[in-house]
Order: structure tokens, then C-alpha cells, then sequence
């Protein structure tokens, strides 16, 4: 398992609820949270293995952007 760890600009509720559906649609995520309250709206992701490259398409369908913290 992998913890993937991104900045984001999804700020709001609302922007969580547009993201999720390319969250919880995609197989190899487990689990998934945003801390909107952290002033870098963290996205916490738990997969089966490391899948940036998917994580930040699937961020951008959306119409959001992100970047991985390490």
C-alpha cells in the first residue's frame, strides 16, 4: 500500500464533492480524505500502489490542480 500526500486548491466542500466521483470511481484508491482546513487543502490518498501520474490527471479532470508533497 501507498500514502500519497498533495497540496491542492480544493478549498471548499462543494470541491470535494466534485472530485469525488474521480475518487471513488478509480479501483486502486482505497481511501481518500481533503483537509480543507489545512491552509495547503491536503489530499491524502491510500492505493495500492504509487500512482501520481494518475492522481494528478484525475485532479485535473476535475478541474483542479495539485501537487505531491514529500
Amino acid at each position: 500500500m501507498e500514502v500519497l500526500v498533495f497540496k491542492t486548491n480544493i478549498y471548499q466542500k462543494q470541491d470535494i464533492e466534485k472530485v469525488r466521483p474521480f475518487f471513488n470511481d478509480y479501483r486502486d484508491i482505497l481511501k481518500w480524505h481533503v483537509d480543507i482546513d489545512d491552509e495547503d487543502c491536503v489530499l491524502r490518498i491510500e492505493a495500492q500502489e504509487n500512482i501520481v501520474g494518475k492522481i494528478q490527471n484525475l485532479v485535473q479532470d476535475a478541474g483542479y490542480w495539485c501537487a505531491e508533497l514529500q
